[in-house]
């Protein structure tokens, strides 16, 4: 949308966080902006992109920017944690799918809902998507170029010349930029963490798509 190349300072510049959109660039027709947000409140917001990942890959996800903080406890003592939503300052996952999918925003049909899952597998056309909700459609082959230049090498070199700390490789292991895998959490949760989140998370889950839905009682 920008016509430049997406390195980690720029984007934030382009796309800045909730508080800061006096800052971002005009790149929706109509003069508007786009700000990013982890927040569950969508505020004066016209509309909204809301990406949304299974939470059992987002779990382990978490745990390993924790990891990178310096964190030392192990994935059960971070999943006590997670689920009591003293990971981070916003809410549970669920509380926040909730909260977004039957918003103001989401009843008046001003939400896209993308996953994550669906950006891996078809990126090109999940993103055209995107583009289309906001009245900013754009051909193929700027997109198929975006995507070239933020496939996971590329993504992991601008990882290690960015500016901020949040986001900067210092040669640690825990690096920002993780695998970009889908259902890895198959072979890294145990049964019963597995049961522990889709008892806590499964009506989200299953809203989503993410679990299927039991049997009706008779």
């Amino acid at each position: 949308m920008t016509g430049q190349s997406g390195e980690w300072d720029s984007v934030n510049r382009s796309i800045p966080y909730v508080g800061r959109y006096d800052q971002a660039l005009e790149l929706v027709p109509g003069g508007g902006r786009l700000i990013q947000t982890h927040e569950p409140s969508h505020g004066v917001s016209s509309t909204a992109v809301y990406l949304v990942q299974d939470v059992r890959s987002v779990v382990l996800t978490q745990y390993r920017h924790a990891l990178r903080w310096g964190v030392r406890h192990d994935l059960d003592s971070h999943l006590k944690r997670f689920l009591a939503g003293n990971v981070n300052p916003f809410c549970f996952w669920g509380d926040h799918v909730d909260y977004w999918l039957d918003s103001e925003l989401a009843e008046g049909g001003r939400l896209l809902l993308v996953k994550f899952e669906d950006l891996r597998l078809d990126t090109s056309g999940t993103l055209q998507k995107v583009l289309e909700f906001l009245g900013a459609g754009a051909d193929a082959q700027p997109i198929e170029a975006a995507i070239r230049d933020n496939s996971l090498e590329r993504m992991r070199e601008k990882e290690d010349r960015a500016s901020t700390k949040k986001t900067r490789n210092r040669g640690g292991v825990h690096r920002f930029v993780g695998a970009g895998s889908v259902g890895g959490w198959k072979e890294r949760l145990s049964d019963q963490q597995l049961e522990v989140l889709e008892q806590a998370a499964g009506d989200s889950l299953t809203r989503l798509g993410y679990l299927q839905a039991g049997p009706a009682e008779c």
